[in-house]
Order: structure tokens, then sequence, then C-alpha cells
């Protein structure tokens, strides 16, 4: 009974360390995943008891790492919505916009979209050239460039179609 335990102890510390490795590089999952992973993992050996301690250690992980992932798509989610409103923003002023906010993991990041008046190659209205950029914590990646231009609408009106 006792080496079962042991055993169970030692496969979901070595689970555990392997995710939130994997975590701090920000090349695997993140340190919720491995939280979560971990606590199944711990939950799962508990109810597994004395004879199915390591299967229920391993079921655990498997179902806490992907809880984890699951509130990291979601965290994804709200970075997209977040540019998308800092790109609406954008365009509609044609001056740079950023938001600012904390991610569920408690990271600060920002995004920003840098606005620029290019001339329209139709001859009517103007476009706006957007550069994108999202920063966690001082790590700053290129959200890319896109181009919106204005068109003329039904009701004869020039907008930015799809903003």
């Amino acid at each position: 009974m006792k080496s079962k335990f042991l055993r169970t102890t030692a496969i979901v510390t070595v689970v555990a360390s392997f995710l939130v490795g994997c975590g701090t590089t920000g090349q695997g999952p993140s340190n919720r995943t491995a939280g979560l992973a971990a606590g199944g993992a711990a939950i799962g050996a508990i109810i597994g008891g004395a004879n199915n301690g390591v299967s229920g250690a391993i079921a655990g992980a498997l179902i806490g790492g992907a809880a984890g992932a699951l509130v990291g798509l979601a965290l994804d989610a709200i970075e997209e919505e977040q540019m998308r409103a800092a790109t609406v923003a954008a365009v509609r002023s044609g001056s740079t916009q950023s938001r600012s906010f904390r991610n569920s993991s408690g990271k600060r990041v920002t995004v920003r979209v840098a606005s620029r008046t290019v001339k329209n190659p139709s001859g009517e209205g103007q476009c706006r050239e957007l550069r994108k950029s999202i920063d966690r914590e001082g790590q700053t990646a290129d959200g890319g460039t896109e181009s919106v231009c204005q068109v003329r609408l039904a009701n004869g009106k020039l907008d930015y179609p799809g903003v």
C-alpha cells in the first residue's frame, strides 16, 4: 500500500514538473494547464485509492490538462477580441489605438494598432494601413499589417466595410 502511494506521488511529481517546465518557456502548456493537470492527478490518485491510484492519477492528469488547454483557448479569444476593438477604433479614428488588460493568467497584455492613411487605389475615399502588435509583459510580437479601404455603400455614403 505504501509503495503504491509513493509510486503514485512520484508519477504526479514527474508529470507536473514536466508540464510546468513547458509552461515557463512559452513553448508548451501554460502554468494553468500544468496546475490543473497536477491537481487532476492528485485527485485521481486519491479517488483511485490503493488499487487504482496510478491509473487514477494518469486519468486525472489528462482531464486536468485538457481543462487547462481549454482555458488557454478562451484566453486567446479574449486577446483577439481586444485586438479587434483596437482595430475598429484605429480605423474609425485614423490614429494609434491601444488596449491594456490582464489576461486570465494575470499577465499584463497590451494590444496596439497603428493606423496610417494611404491613397485608395480606386481613387474614391481613403484607406487605412493598420500595423498590429501585441505585448505580453515586455515581449512584443508582430501582429501583422493589413489595409482597409472605404467603399461606397448602397446609401451613397463612404464607409469601411466590416468595421
